[in-house]
């Protein structure tokens, strides 16, 4: 992902989340490397997908996170819903113990 994640970029991020499980691909890493930018919208998305995600028996941890993207999970208390490391191979090898 990259760039902002705000209100006219959620309906296009939900669509794409929604086609990841659609194909059965449950346990995830979601890169928010190129993220700048996280709103309301976005935070909602990501909510909904990670009770999708847990219905379906899945796993979803983030990776990545710049400070200021990363500050907002914290602010909001998703911090405590998503497992956050800070690259990308953490989190891979993090998944892989869970």
């Amino acid at each position: 992902m990259s760039g902002e994640i705000d209100g006219p970029a959620a309906p296009q991020l939900e669509k794409e989340l929604t086609a990841v499980l659609e194909r059965g691909d449950v346990r995830l890493v979601v890169d928010f490397g190129g993220v700048t930018f996280i709103a309301s919208a976005g935070l909602r998305v990501f909510l909904s997908f990670a009770k999708k995600v847990q219905r379906a028996g899945g796993k979803i941890v983030l990776s990545s996170m710049s400070p200021a993207v990363h500050n907002v999970f914290e602010t909001v208390g998703f911090t405590s819903i998503f497992p956050i490391h800070r690259s990308h191979e953490e989190a891979i090898e993090a998944l892989g113990t869970q």
